[in-house]
């Protein structure tokens, strides 16, 4: 799954359908893969969020993920060097 805003217009080619600027799920399906499309061609309109810490909470509900809710970690990711 991936997750997109709603800056551009997606269309799903084997259904015949577009979603028109809205935010929306890509979903890999093998009815895609199985007609030479890519993995993920497929999406969903999602109107479970709008900006960034949303959309992970959406995917991480779809996903059956759990854990602590998203939150920037206050320790650097990589170690200073002089």
């Amino acid at each position: 799954m991936r997750a997109n805003g709603s800056n551009h217009t997606h269309p799903n080619p084997l259904e015949g359908t577009m979603i028109d600027r809205k935010c929306h799920i890509h979903i890999a399906t093998s009815r895609y893969a199985d007609a030479g499309r890519a993995l993920e061609g497929f999406a969903e309109e999602a109107s479970e969020y709008s900006d960034l810490k949303g959309a992970l909470l959406t995917l991480g509900r779809r996903c059956n993920i759990e854990g602590p809710p998203f939150q920037p970690s206050p320790l650097p990711l990589f170690e200073q060097t002089s």
